[in-house]
C-alpha cells in the first residue's frame, strides 16, 4: 500500500519538476503521502493582482490529535508552502502568504495572501497533518486565479492613443469594458485613440469564467492637457460617494499635495488624512466616499513631474422625491459641480431600455411605467461615455385628498344602506309567505276549528263553570251534570 501511495507521489512530483531534479530531490524527502480519505470540494478564487485573497480552509477541530498539523501546498515547479505557527516554524516559498485564522481553536486555517501577484495563480491544497504517522490528508483544494489591468507608466497626453490590456492567469475567461454602468467594449485589450482630457477616470475590466466567476477591477487613468504655463492638467469626473484613485508618477520621489496647502499628504507612504486619502505602493492617491467638499485641485509631484488634478463630482437629482404618485410632474437634473467644456448629458430609462432627452434636465408627468432606475449618462467631446450616475424609484405612492376620502367614505355608507335594505327586504319576505301559508290553510279546512283548537275551547269553557251555584248541581245526576255544560 506504501508503496503504491509514494509511487503516485513520484509521478506528480515528477510531472511538476522534471525540469529541475534538485528541486524533485528536495521535495521527494519533504513530501509524503496524501491520502484521499474524503471527497474535497475544488473551489475557485478571484484574487485582483495588488491586493489581498483569502484561500478558505476549515477542519473539524473535534478530530484534533497530539502531533497533528494543518499546511498549505502549491505545486509549482519547486515552491511550496508550509506554516506551523504553534511551533514557530514556517517554510514559504512566496513571502506574501500566512496562515491566519484561528488554527486549533475555531479549526479555521485559512490561507492569507496579501498582496496578490500576478504569478500567484494555480492549485492549492490545505492538508491535515498527522506527525505521528506522516500521513496527509487533503481537506481542500483551491484554484487560484489571478487578474490585472496594465495601463502606462505615465498619465497619458491628450490626443495620443492609449491601450488598456485586460490580463488573467490562471484559467480562461470574457472580458468587457466598462464606463460607469455601460458597456463599452470587450476583448482583453482596449484601445482608445485620440484620449481627451475626459477620457480619464475609471475604467472598469469585468471578467467572466466558464463557470460563471465574475471578477470586477476598476482601473484609473490620467489624461492631462498641457496648459501654457507648461503645467500638466487632468481632470476627474466621478458620481458623488464613489471611490476613486488618482494615478501618480510610480517613483519614491513622488509628493501628494492639496493645492494652497503646503502640508504633504503623504508621510510614510502609507499615512492616512482623515481616513478619506491613502497613499498607495504605486504612489497613487486613494480618495473614498467622495463628497462636494472634496471637489477640490490635488497636486502630484515628482522629481521631474508636476500635475495638477481636479476632482469634478456628478450629481442626480430627482424633484419633488423619489415616491410620487400618479400624474405628478417629476423633474430630473444632473449637473457637474464645476462645468466643463464639451461635456453631454443624457437620461435613458434603464428598465425599459430607452433613451428619453439628451437634457441634462427635463420634467414629465408621473405614471407607475415610469418606475425604477433611471441613468444619467455623460459622454465627452468625442462621445465616448465618461460615466453614469442613477436615481430608482422604489415604489409609487398613493397620494390620497379630501375629495377622494369623501367620496369613499360616501360609497362606503351607500353600501351598508343598500345591504340594511336587502336584509330588511328579505326578512319581510319570509313573514309574508309565512301568513299566506296559515291563510291557504284555512281555506282548505273550509272554516272548520281543528280538534286540537276544540279541546283548548273545552278547558276554557271549564273554568267558568265554576261560577254555577251549588244548588244547581246536587239535583242533578252526574249524566245532567256534564249536560248543563255550555258552549261558549
Amino acid at each position: 500500500m506504501f508503496m503504491l501511495k509514494f509511487k503516485f507521489h513520484v509521478q506528480d512530483l515528477l510531472m511538476a519538476n522534471f525540469n529541475n531534479p534538485l528541486g524533485l530531490l528536495a521535495l521527494t524527502f519533504l513530501l509524503p503521502c496524501v491520502e484521499h480519505t474524503r471527497a474535497v470540494e475544488e473551489k475557485s478564487v478571484f484574487g485582483v493582482v495588488g491586493d489581498e485573497v483569502t484561500l478558505p480552509c476549515l477542519f473539524n477541530r473535534s478530530l484534533w490529535r497530539k502531533g497533528a498539523r494543518v499546511e498549505w501546498w502549491k505545486y509549482s515547479g519547486s515552491i511550496m508552502h508550509q506554516d506551523f505557527p504553534d511551533e514557530g516554524f514556517t517554510w514559504r516559498g512566496y513571502d506574501n502568504m500566512n496562515i491566519t485564522g484561528y488554527g486549533v481553536k475555531e479549526g479555521d486555517f485559512s490561507l492569507l495572501i496579501s498582496p496578490v501577484r500576478s504569478y500567484n495563480y494555480g492549485t492549492f491544497t490545505c492538508n491535515h497533518v498527522n506527525r505521528s504517522t506522516d500521513k496527509r490528508t487533503k481537506l481542500a483544494e483551491v484554484n487560484l486565479v489571478t487578474a490585472e489591468v496594465t495601463r502606462p507608466k505615465f498619465p497619458v497626453e491628450e490626443g495620443r492613443e492609449t491601450t488598456l490590456r485586460c490580463s488573467i492567469y490562471g484559467a480562461d475567461g470574457d472580458v468587457e469594458w466598462m464606463r460607469g454602468d455601460l458597456s463599452v467594449g470587450k476583448g482583453e485589450k482596449m484601445k482608445v485613440s485620440q484620449m481627451g482630457i475626459t477620457d480619464g477616470g475609471k475604467w472598469t475590466c469585468v471578467v467572466s469564467t466558464m463557470n460563471k466567476t465574475r471578477l470586477t477591477i476598476n482601473h484609473f487613468i490620467n489624461v492631462y492637457k498641457r496648459s501654457r504655463d507648461g503645467v500638466k492638467r487632468c481632470i476627474f469626473i466621478t458620481p458623488v460617494n464613489s471611490n476613486i484613485t488618482l494615478p501618480g508618477v510610480n517613483h519614491h520621489s513622488t509628493r501628494w499635495y492639496k493645492v494652497n496647502e503646503s502640508k504633504s499628504l503623504m508621510k510614510d507612504r502609507d499615512e492616512q488624512t482623515n481616513g478619506k486619502s491613502t497613499i498607495t505602493e504605486d504612489f497613487s492617491l486613494r480618495i473614498s466616499d467622495v463628497r462636494p467638499e472634496d471637489t477640490r485641485h490635488y497636486e502630484c509631484r515628482s522629481d521631474r513631474h508636476i500635475y495638477y488634478i481636479s476632482i469634478i463630482i456628478v450629481t442626480a437629482t430627482v424633484t419633488p422625491g423619489k415616491r410620487v404618485s400618479n400624474g405628478t410632474a417629476v423633474t430630473f437634473n444632473c449637473e457637474l459641480s464645476h462645468p466643463v467644456p464639451g461635456v453631454t448629458f443624457g437620461w435613458r430609462h434603464v428598465t425599459s431600455d430607452r433613451d428619453v432627452t439628451n437634457q441634462p434636465s427635463f420634467t414629465f408627468n408621473f405614471t407607475p411605467e415610469d418606475a425604477r432606475k433611471w441613468m444619467c449618462v455623460l459622454y465627452g467631446e468625442s462621445g465616448r461615455v465618461i460615466t453614469t450616475i442613477s436615481q430608482t424609484f422604489t415604489e409609487v405612492k398613493q397620494q390620497l385628498n379630501w375629495l377622494q376620502v369623501g367620496i369613499g367614505i360616501a360609497v362606503f355608507v351607500l353600501l351598508v344602506m343598500i345591504i340594511a335594505m336587502l336584509l330588511f327586504w328579505n326578512k319581510q319576505r319570509k313573514k309574508d309567505a309565512r301568513q299566506n301559508e296559515i291563510k291557504t290553510n284555512e281555506t282548505l279546512n273550509g272554516g272548520n276549528i281543528p280538534e286540537n283548537e276544540e279541546e283548548e275551547e273545552v278547558q276554557y269553557s271549564t273554568v267558568h263553570i265554576k261560577s254555577i251555584t251549588a244548588e244547581a248541581v246536587e239535583d242533578s245526576d252526574d249524566t245532567t251534570e256534564y249536560a248543563t255544560l255550555k258552549k261558549r
